[in-house]
């Protein structure tokens, strides 16, 4: 685990109350893998005493870019979701033991996240890609929850699906 200062490279919204935030590091996007998360530092100084954790949603190694997908559910991500191109953040990662992949070649594979569940499955979906057969299930609240589409849809055959119906499969 390293503790890195990070700076964003791009913050931007992408569904509702859900944000895209890329991340340029020396450290951490280097020895980051599929399935692993970070701890962001939140505020200034006291304001907020715990660190937010956030699964990797991609990861551009020859870069040094770690893309994050987050919601604001109160006041630390809203916070988040005001940081800026060049603003620095403490980071803390890369954490949890993320997806051994190694021995998935030529197999059938079934991807199934919903909401914040969605993100850690985005890289391992483009790695697994390139040797497998990747069917995508993604679960959302509604139509304006639902993020991410297009991407899995280059890796993988996806379906939507909305608690509401207001898009893809409904339920």
């Amino acid at each position: 685990m390293i503790q890195e200062q990070m700076t964003v490279v791009k913050n931007s919204s992408i569904a509702l109350d859900t944000f895209e935030m890329v991340l340029t590091g020396k450290t951490i996007p280097q020895r980051a893998n599929s399935g692993q998360f970070i701890h962001v530092e939140i505020g200034e100084g006291n304001e907020h005493m715990l660190r937010r954790p956030i699964s990797i949603a991609d990861l551009d190694q020859e870069n040094g870019l770690i893309t994050i997908i987050y919601k604001v559910m109160g006041e630390g991500t809203k916070w988040l979701s005001k940081r800026e191109e060049s603003n620095d953040l403490n980071v803390l990662g890369p954490l949890g033991n993320g997806f051994d992949l190694d021995h998935h070649v030529g197999d059938n594979i079934l991807i199934v996240g919903g909401g914040v569940g969605v993100p850690p499955l985005y890289h391992v979906t483009k790695r697994l890609s390139q040797y497998n057969n990747v069917t995508a299930v993604l679960g959302f609240q509604s139509k304006e929850a639902v993020f991410y589409e297009q991407q899995f849809s280059q890796y993988a055959t996806t379906y939507i699906a909305t608690d509401d119906g207001s898009y893809g499969h409904s339920g």
